[in-house]
């Protein structure tokens, strides 16, 4: 099993295309479906990164962005 801990800059990420918030609901669906998927969590760290990065359309964020994702062994 695994933790997914945040701040809610990552939840408030803002896309300047869709003008919409990440939001908690996406995060948890790309989560479960990581997890499910057996990714380990160094490559699941570096995805999210550029998934929130990708949905800001490459701007930097306005608030911090901090993430945490323990627990599971690595494929």
């Amino acid at each position: 099993s695994r933790c997914l801990m945040y701040t809610d800059g990552l939840t408030e990420a803002v896309s300047p295309a869709r003008g919409e918030m990440f939001g908690q609901s996406r995060l948890m669906s790309w989560f479960a479906d990581r997890t499910s998927a057996g990714v380990g969590t160094g490559r699941m760290r570096e995805e999210l990164g550029e998934l929130l990065s990708v949905f800001r359309g490459g701007q930097p964020p306005r608030d911090d962005q901090t993430f945490v994702i323990i627990g599971g062994r690595e494929p």
